[in-house]
């Protein structure tokens, strides 16, 4: 009985080697000519001659679904008289136009230095007809766009002679529609009418002149407020507010410690139709409001933080007739809103640009003819239709709730329609059951 099964034994793994080695010569010999040798029984050696046939694949483009769209870089923020939320988006290169509560309604713009392209977008401003202004640090332009994206005019150009301009930042448009515009590099400001034609320069002081102006606004009496940066560092590192008359006038300046409000890096800069000023503080990350009259603290916002309610980086403020304060915020990639009265924290306003991708990192189909596609740096999953490239569903926002992904890695989708997704920095894997169109 043993001798039997060691015999059996035997010849068993001698029949496995050999359909190994006729495997390996299979491989080796498909690899190396259009015949091969198939090897009718190993254990006689018998074999015949195969022709090979033929196989010289071709492919070519069948279609694409997607283009890019990356999460928010909201620089500078605008109203127009209907409420509605002008973004300068420094990561899409483009303008973003949403409702107060953050309903998308369209966007424009590309990357490059052509007309109504963009480079780096940072000042934004709406005149009294809804018609926007833009402003490129490194275009060094100025666009004028309808509140739909028409391209209504441009001006630019790189200097230091009037009409030119270097770095342009803040932008702001009085009622008589005069534009005003930070002309950082040359550390001025300059006064345009709406077509582009050039009237004056102003900030040249001393008093009231500049060192990294930033941020503009302009009150309903036409009174201008600048920003600057960085100062002469009388007090160490800090920044100011100056008050110009409409003409350019130098009035007043505050700034470095005064009153409980420290000002070290101020950007954007709004004035709300009490005269009271807003400045988003970079380097201190807050929003602080200011009395226009006595220069008084009267109220902080936010503090540092990536969740809601907190700032990484706050840039642009603007300030509705409600009293709502928007802040924009390029490093949490989002535009958060508040209560001018209390500070507190009422919601943040996302647009997602569904359809749109950035940095697609992983991707599965199921088999009704979809493909599931990781939308890592957007922190989230999308849905397209292969035949057509449609856009079908998302879900998934930033952050480490249930339903949330941080940097999502991996996706996979069993026979019953279930979405399992790899959520790399939560180190999780998440479900997603079939029919759930989270957003």
């Amino acid at each position: 009985m043993g001798a039997g099964l060691a015999t059996f034994c035997d010849r068993f793994a001698s029949k496995i080697g050999s359909i190994l080695i006729t495997t390996l010569l299979v491989m080796l010999t498909i690899s190396s000519s259009t015949d091969f040798t198939f090897w009718v029984n190993p254990m006689t050696s018998s074999s015949k001659t195969l022709s090979a046939p033929s196989f010289n694949p071709t492919y070519g483009y069948a279609r694409q679904w997607g283009s890019f769209g990356g999460p928010s870089g909201p620089n500078g923020l605008a109203l127009d008289p209907s409420g509605n939320v002008y973004v300068a988006d420094a990561q899409n290169y483009a303008v973003v136009k949403m409702t107060k509560n953050g309903t998308f309604v369209a966007i424009w713009g590309s990357y490059g230095p052509g007309r109504g392209q963009f480079r780096d977008p940072l000042g934004i401003a709406v005149d009294s007809n809804g018609n926007l202004f833009v402003t490129d640090s490194a275009n060094n332009n100025v666009t004028k766009f309808s509140s739909t994206g028409t391209i209504l005019g441009s001006w630019n150009g790189n200097g230091t002679s009037n009409g030119l301009l270097r770095a342009p930042q803040g932008i702001a448009v009085n009622a008589s529609g005069y534009v005003y515009i930070v002309d950082q590099g040359n550390q001025r400001v300059g006064i345009f009418r709406n077509n582009g034609a050039f009237v004056k320069y102003f900030g040249l002081g001393p008093p009231g002149n500049f060192t990294m102006p930033m941020g503009m606004a302009i009150d309903q009496n036409g009174s201008v407020y600048v920003d600057d940066a960085n100062t002469d560092f009388k007090d160490g590192f800090a920044g100011n507010i100056t008050k110009f008359t409409m003409n350019g006038g130098f009035v007043l300046s505050w700034g470095g410690v005064n009153s409980g409000g420290t000002l070290f890096e101020p950007q954007g800069l709004s004035v709300d139709g009490s005269g009271n000023v807003y400045v988003a503080d970079g380097l201190e990350t807050r929003v602080q409001k200011f009395s226009g009259t006595s220069q008084k603290l009267l109220l902080t916002v936010g503090s540092l933080g990536t969740t809601p309610g907190h700032f990484s980086n706050p840039m642009g403020v603007t300030v509705d007739n409600l009293g709502n304060i928007f802040v924009g915020d390029p490093i949490n990639f989002n535009v958060q809103q508040f209560s001018s009265g209390t500070g507190a924290y009422i919601a943040s306003l996302a647009y997602q640009r569904l359809g749109r991708l950035s940095t697609p990192f992983g991707s599965a189909t199921d088999g009704l003819g979809n493909v599931y596609i990781v939308d890592q740096d957007n922190q989230r999953v999308q849905k397209f239709n292969v035949s057509s490239g449609g856009f079908v569903a998302a879900w998934g926002t930033p952050g480490t709730n249930t339903g949330q992904f941080t940097s999502p890695a991996g996706i996979v989708v069993d026979h019953g329609g279930n979405v399992y997704v790899a959520d790399s920095n939560n180190n999780r894997v998440q479900k997603i059951l079939p029919g759930r169109d989270i957003r």
